[in-house]
This record gives C-alpha cells, structure tokens and sequence, in this order.
C-alpha cells in the first residue's frame, strides 16, 4: 500500500466502520422487538 493511498483508504474505513455501527445499531434494535414480542407471546 502506498503512502498516497493512505489517507484515501482511511475515509474509505471510517465511512465503512460506520455504515457497520449502523447496520449493527439496526439489527440489535430489531432483535429487541423480535425479543419483546416473542417474550409478550409466551405470558
């Protein structure tokens, strides 16, 4: 990898790390609601 290169892949990691944390934050959320509504069912 070349110096050149660096700063551009390193925007290009940052805005992958996000997109990620995003997708997480998303999925956890939805895995909660799956949850509480599995959780609401079996009372």
């Amino acid at each position: 990898m070349t110096v050149r290169a660096n700063g551009c892949s390193h925007s290009a990691t940052i805005v992958a790390l996000m997109i990620e944390t995003t997708m997480n934050k998303g999925i956890e959320a939805v895995n909660e609601s799956v949850r509480a509504n599995s959780d609401a069912k079996s009372f």
